[in-house]
């Protein structure tokens, strides 16, 4: 017999699959590489969201119900899973950011001219989304996630 208290069991054709269930580590165990990552990155999204309130409040138009949602999801599950230390976060979280960067150098490039205060904000947005995304590239965040995040799989005394 085998305890399945400490895993989530999932079935499929070939037999069962077993996922280890792990607490994440408190945030002060991190590495500092995964701290500083995620706290810009906390940072960028709230960044972010104060972006487009004041992109939409200052030309006057509505902002659009299904936008907010959709970004307030992709934040949320980026930034949730990410503190709870999921690779899988971590690499949707890299790759949410760097299409974020591009957006916003469009924007610093569009308003640098006109409206200087979007330009500076955009600016500092890529700036912040920029740190996020290298400090949750570096080797140390990469394996310290890898370790922490669930395995799939037979656990090792049911391979035998």
């Amino acid at each position: 017999m085998f305890d399945l208290s400490s895993r989530l069991i999932f079935s499929d054709r070939k037999g069962l699959i077993f996922m280890e269930k792990k607490a994440p580590p408190p945030f002060n165990t991190f590495p500092s590489s995964a701290k500083k990552g995620i706290v810009f990155l906390l940072l960028a999204w709230a960044s972010h969201f104060l972006f487009i309130y004041i992109f939409f409040e200052a030309f006057g138009v509505e902002f659009g119900k299904e936008l907010w949602l959709q970004q307030s999801i992709i934040a949320l599950v980026v930034c949730f899973f990410t503190i709870r230390v999921r690779n899988w976060a971590r690499v949707l979280s890299i790759v949410c950011s760097v299409m974020i960067i591009v957006l916003y150098l469009f924007v610093t490039a569009l308003f640098f001219k006109s409206r200087i205060d979007f330009a500076v904000h955009g600016a500092a947005n890529a700036i912040l989304f920029s740190l996020s995304t290298f400090f949750l590239f570096l080797k140390d965040t990469s394996d310290f996630f890898k370790l922490h995040s669930p395995r799939w799989g037979k656990s090792k005394s049911e391979k035998k």
